[in-house]
């Protein structure tokens, strides 16, 4: 019988650069499946049936999956032995992965930058950040770490039930062979592919659906050239854990293409503050949005998603930096003002594509979300005289409230009424709309 294997996704957030969104493996210990013994049946009396059925049940309550000595009906996570509470968006120190090629000068930078982030917006977790290099070996010895990871967590399913339904499964003796197709998902064609074959109990839904000869691992993928840089996250509600995948952060150290460290650090701002985001919304149910994305509904649209990342992303970097807090590089001489009126330039040229737009469902098709979407938290900051209030006065509404119920409650106005206040900023002199950013 053949079982559904699937992985984490990555949201990619894509930098082309000219722009185009100590690491200690924990001790593995495999889950227990303990089967409930049956009670005896008392000598002298006579159960009904539904004192039978209760039993029954009571009975089944007691199991601990994962053997971590909470029983399944108490344990928020019942296939992950290390972790038994639901622990999305508290204070919980990150973990950092990185590739053995990636210089011990660049993961200093990477953390010092990380941890910048979180003083500015807080820290939110569980988070899991996995930086990779350009080499394909060590590449692969960091995804052998990842999956290892992943099934000794029970983290190989989506978390809906599936994994108990498996008849047969078993974690200790399946090991090898979930192990494989998780390193083929993430490294093909640089794994080993000899658990593909159809006695296998085993299969990737995502080569299965591909077909192993079109199919290219997710981070095999990822492992670009500079001047390329991809990074991305994923509020993985479904386990427990903010997954954040990043390809080598080049920038760093001197390199050929003269590109700074400021632009790594604005990716990673930019990516914490997706952090922030998903650590405020506790719904697990996901659908497409209008890029075609699969994302949870009150995350918000994407260009109130991603323009709040990329605004706040580079308003941190500059108010650090005004702040002496940020060492900046000589070469670097831009501020905040210039960056957005570079950014209103492009809306201008091209709001023709996009009359009358709404910032529910813009795409990037049609006029980039990143781009509007950042003149819109701009814009919705200065509306509220704090510039932060999008996350402060908003995202601790949001469970409650919904995304556009939360907007409302915080703005004191409706969505499509703030979507009509901004197309008509738009139509200002830009040194008016100049003047609601900060000077920094």
């Amino acid at each position: 019988m053949k079982y559904s294997f699937s992985f984490l996704f990555v949201c990619l957030l894509s930098f082309l650069l000219i722009y185009s969104c100590s690491t200690e493996e924990e001790e593995s210990v495999a889950p227990v499946v303990q089967t409930p013994q049956p009670q005896p049946e008392p000598e002298e009396e006579t159960q009904s049936e539904t004192e039978t059925q209760d039993d029954a049940s009571n009975e089944t309550l007691e199991v601990d999956t994962d053997g971590d000595g909470v029983v399944d009906s108490e344990d928020a996570w019942p296939f992950n032995p290390f972790l038994d509470e639901d622990i999305w968006g508290q204070d919980v120190e990150p973990e950092l992965f990185f590739a053995s090629d990636v210089s011990e000068y660049i993961q200093e930078q990477f953390r010092n930058d990380l941890n910048l982030a979180i003083e500015e917006f807080g820290n939110f977790g569980p988070l899991e950040i996995w930086v990779l290099g350009t080499d394909k070996n060590a590449m692969l010895e960091l995804a052998e770490i990842y999956c290892e990871r992943r099934i000794s967590r029970g983290q190989i399913w989506e978390a809906d039930g599936l994994l108990s339904q498996n008849e047969g499964y078993d974690l200790t003796e399946d090991f090898s062979l979930f192990n494989s197709a998780c390193l083929s998902e993430l490294m093909h064609p640089y794994a080993d592919v000899s658990w593909y074959n159809e006695e296998s109990r085993v299969v990737s839904q995502y080569i299965d659906q591909a077909g192993l000869d079109n199919y290219t691992g997710g981070w095999y993928e990822w492992g670009v050239e500079p001047p390329i840089i991809l990074a991305g996250v994923q509020g993985h509600r479904g386990f427990g854990f903010h997954y954040w995948l990043n390809s080598l952060p080049y920038m760093y150290e001197e390199n050929e293409y003269f590109i700074g460290k400021e632009d790594i650090a604005f990716i990673i701002f930019h990516e914490y503050f997706h952090v922030v985001n998903y650590s405020n919304v506790f719904e697990t149910e996901s659908v497409e949005d209008e890029t075609g994305n699969s994302v949870v509904p009150d995350y918000g649209p994407t260009s109130m998603r991603e323009g709040s990342a990329d605004y706040m992303g580079w308003y941190a970097l500059y108010k650090l930096i005004d702040e002496g807090e940020y060492n900046k590089s000589e070469e670097f001489q831009s501020t905040l003002g210039e960056e957005m009126k570079n950014r209103m330039n492009t809306i201008q040229e091209n709001i023709i594509n996009c009359p009358n737009f709404n910032l529910s469902n813009l795409n990037g098709d049609i006029c980039d979300p990143y781009i509007f979407g950042s003149w819109a938290i701009a814009y919705l900051n200065n509306r509220a005289e704090n510039q932060n209030a999008y996350q402060e006065l908003m995202f601790p509404l949001i469970n409650d409230l919904g995304y556009y119920g939360a907007f409302e409650e915080a703005f004191g106005i409706t969505f499509e009424t703030f979507n009509q206040e901004f197309l008509e900023f738009l139509e200002l002199p830009i040194e008016e709309q100049l003047e609601i950013i900060p000077d920094i």
